[in-house]
């Protein structure tokens, strides 16, 4: 699989995972921060109990695990901005409504989903067990 197709084939497989923690829709949403230059999370996801999950996924063809760890990024932004994502969420999808409106900072779950196959994975793997940041999902 090239990089591309295998980071598609982990889309798909942690939106399906996605819907089985009781996400609703889950979607890639661009957040309303261009002051800080920010791209979207591969996708983004709130249950009804008010539980956001964002995921960055990432294909097997990484060169270096730093590249990987945008899902820091998006931490560090979502928590600094919470009631503005918050806000933008609950307007973006109105499935979503009811969960941003319970939303809480200790709710907030980062992902990073890879394939089995990605060259960064026993690196990324410490950093989750050794800073508990974000979580890792293997596909």
């Amino acid at each position: 699989m090239t990089c591309k197709k295998d980071e598609e084939w982990v889309r798909k497989k942690a939106m399906g995972w996605l819907e089985g923690e009781g996400c609703i829709k889950p979607r890639g949403v661009r957040f309303p921060l261009a002051e800080y230059k920010v791209r979207q999370p591969d996708l983004v996801g709130v249950t009804k109990e008010g539980e956001v999950y964002v995921v960055e996924c990432k294909g097997g063809e990484i060169n270096r695990p730093v590249q990987g760890l945008e899902i820091l990024y998006y931490r560090a932004l979502i928590e600094k901005e919470f009631k503005r994502c918050m806000d933008y969420l609950e307007n973006r999808r109105k499935e979503w409504k009811e969960g941003v409106k319970k939303a809480r900072r200790p709710k907030l779950r980062f992902y990073l989903a890879l394939s089995s196959n990605h060259r960064g994975l026993k690196l990324l793997k410490y950093l989750e067990r050794r800073y508990k940041i974000f979580k890792v999902k293997i596909f």
